[in-house]
């Protein structure tokens, strides 16, 4: 049975099958099971088996391929190319800027060139380090920079910079040296360089293009040479500006100019300015809006500033009125007791007015003089009659103030004055009517001896027919009776007890005599006595209230006309020229021009006419100035003087106007100004 059994299993089977088969390494059996057509599979492309019998492949790590199946391992990426992914059948090149060395761990990712070096093709096994005069200053670069002008290649040797290979950057020769023709390291050039100034001596003028142009020069006044400075960075000393390069100085040869307050100019490297944080401007000479120049000092301003000021201001005036009301009559009667203590007293504050005021204008007469800074805060801190109201009320805490302002505010005083004079002439001229009712026979008998005087014209000491007709007609019962030649002859003779004719005056007794008197046709009769004191009071009114206005307009003479004359004081700062008061005011522009007509009427029409009209009357009146209706007139020009020096007064202020004015230098710098602004038009 066994045989038969066998035969039939030898006609059943293939012959191939006759035995069991091993699937050899590099192969693997199918995962589908047994196939009579492929008993083994070859391992596909990138992967690999190492194993007899195997039942699947391993995929190619990464930095390693499989090109071909069947592979029983799987073979390193060669230099240059890398593999990051497993089961790849081939490494890919590495990019320019990168490399792959022979070592497995750099087969997977290809690595950068280090700043020094650089790789210009791809599948590089190395990186090459870049020469003497080049650089690389990034990571993967694929090629080498060289040096820009004036630089060298340097690397950092933990000291210090030094030339060499593989460089990563370039660096600025420093103190004027340049580098060599391969830029690998810096020498001393064949023309000046800041090595060759000295300390506290010189500074180095480097900016011409041409650097054989270059030199050391003597270092200005106002540089601070605490060491050597280059042209461009040439830091001013405190209290010293930098005049910039658009006011037309040569760039190569630094200028400065004295700040008008020193204080306010101090170097800040931070900010690269010399004015302090409150200050701004031409010279650092303005305070920035909200704060206020007290002094020499800009300090900042309180909530309501220019509220609290104008409520102190006329909270004094307010006083001061109401002082002198409530004291009026003993001031009266102080006066009339000490009349001519009064007048010497009066001429004493004159001294000391007139010597404030040319004290506290020496640093506009001398403004090349470097005055002492405690003396120039002193006078700017005591200046009280230096009239500026608006700088005075604080104004600048609000607004910008140039000193435009200034100058009409000292146009408006004059005129405030006058004005004030006329109002209160007008209201006490009101008054007077009662106060007249309340006179003494002793005030009217002064009011009518003042009445001879006054139509007295020619001083001769008698009334002739043509003055003596004119009182007729102010002073007569009738208003504004009109007398022919035969009435006035008539009422003369009658008066001076003589014969009509053609040549009878009036003395002073026969007036008085013929104004008691009064029968028919007598002066007494015709001339009311009531319009006579009338008249005189109003007269002598009005010319108390011109002498108190012409008093005050001759006090504030000397500062407003400064006011108009500074006006044309122009300072040069480099080839331009600023008013000396305000360095934000350029004479000879548009702006400068516009206001040109407001200071020309105050110098014209103030500071010129005053003088020249009371000086003319003066000497139009030089036979009788101290007669008693002149005297009335203007005697306060000269209450103490002898006769010959009644003109003293005049000479004064015409002194004062030429020394706080220089008006031959301010009209000079005007004409300058002028023709700038002509040509600029």
């Amino acid at each position: 049975m066994l045989p038969f059994l066998f035969l039939l299993f030898q006609l059943q089977l293939p012959s191939n099958l006759a035995t069991c088969v091993s699937c050899g390494i590099g192969k693997y059996i199918s995962p589908d099971g047994f196939s009579l057509s492929r008993p083994c599979i070859e391992c596909p492309s990138g992967t690999w088996s190492d194993k007899f019998n195997a039942t699947s492949c391993t995929l190619c790590a990464p930095g390693k391929y499989g090109s071909e199946s069947g592979a029983i391992v799987c073979k390193l990426c060669l230099p240059g190319k890398r593999n990051h992914r497993t089961g790849q059948t081939q490494c890919q090149i590495c990019a320019p800027g990168r490399f792959s060395s022979t070592s497995a761990s750099s087969a997977v990712t290809c690595q950068s060139c280090q700043t020094g070096f650089y790789s210009d093709k791809a599948g590089q096994l190395f990186c090459h380090g870049c020469e003497v005069g080049m650089y690389t200053a990034a990571n993967a670069s694929i090629a080498c920079s060289s040096c820009p002008l004036g630089r060298v290649s340097v690397i950092y040797d933990g000291q210090y910079y030094a030339s060499s290979k593989k460089a990563v950057d370039c660096v600025v020769c420093r103190d004027g040296n340049i580098p060599n023709e391969k830029r690998t390291d810096c020498v001393r050039p064949p023309w000046f360089t800041a090595k060759d100034c000295k300390i506290g001596i010189d500074y180095f003028a480097n900016h011409h293009s041409n650097p054989m142009n270059h030199s050391c020069r003597p270092c200005p006044i106002g540089l601070n040479c605490s060491k050597v400075y280059n042209v461009d960075s040439c830091v001013p000393k405190d209290g010293y500006w930098r005049i910039p390069a658009e006011f037309g100085v040569d760039r190569n040869l630094p200028e400065f100019k004295k700040c008008p307050f020193p204080k306010d100019c101090k170097w800040n490297p931070a900010l690269n300015t010399s004015c302090a944080e409150n200050t701004t401007g031409n010279l650092c000479s303005t305070c920035v809006v909200g704060w206020d120049r007290i002094g020499a000092k800009c300090k900042v301003c309180r909530e309501g500033e220019i509220y609290i000021r104008l409520l102190i201001l006329l909270s004094f005036i307010a006083i001061v009125c109401g002082i002198l009301f409530r004291l009026r009559k003993r001031i009266v009667q102080f006066h009339q007791k000490y009349g001519s203590a009064w007048r010497d007293a009066m001429l004493v504050v004159k001294i000391f007015i007139n010597f404030s005021q040319i004290n506290t204008s020496m640093p506009n007469m001398l403004p090349f003089f470097e005055f002492p800074t405690v003396y120039l805060d002193f006078l700017s801190t005591f200046n009280v009659l230096d009239v500026d109201l608006l700088a005075a009320l604080g104004f600048q805490c609000a607004v910008e103030l140039d000193y435009r302002f200034s100058v009409a505010t000292a146009m408006i005083v004059p005129m405030l004055i006058v004005l004030i004079s006329y109002v209160g002439y007008c209201v006490q001229k009101k008054g007077l009517n009662s106060d007249i009712e309340e006179f003494s026979v002793r005030k009217r008998a002064d009011a009518l001896a003042a009445l001879f005087d006054l139509y007295d014209v020619d001083r001769s000491g008698c009334i002739d027919r043509e003055e003596f007709g004119h009182l007729v007609h102010v002073c007569s019962h009738r208003t504004n009776l009109l007398l022919n030649e035969e009435e006035v002859t008539i009422l003369m003779a009658n008066a001076a007890d003589e014969v009509p004719h053609s040549d009878l005056e009036l003395t002073r007794e026969d007036f008085f005599r013929a104004l008691m008197s009064r029968g028919e046709g007598d002066l007494g009769s015709v001339i009311s006595k009531e319009i006579a004191i009338h008249h005189v009071k109003v007269h002598e009114l009005g010319m108390s209230y011109i002498s108190a206005c012409v008093q005050l307009l001759l006090l504030f003479h000397a500062p407003l006309s400064a006011k108009g004359f500074l006006y044309f004081d122009c300072m040069p700062i480099g080839t331009r020229h600023f008013l000396r008061k305000d360095f934000s005011l350029e004479c000879g522009s548009a702006m400068w021009a516009e206001f040109l007509i407001m200071p020309l009427v105050l110098v014209v029409g103030f500071a010129f006419a005053i003088p020249l009209l009371l000086g003319s009357y003066i000497f139009l009146h030089k036979n009788n100035l101290h007669a008693p209706a002149t005297r009335q007139r203007i005697g306060f020009l000269y209450p103490r003087y002898q006769p010959g020096t009644e003109g003293w007064e005049i000479f004064e202020v015409v002194r004062k106007l030429c020394l706080t004015g220089r008006i031959k230098q301010y009209f000079g710098n005007a004409l300058r100004a002028n023709s700038v602004y002509q040509q600029h038009i």
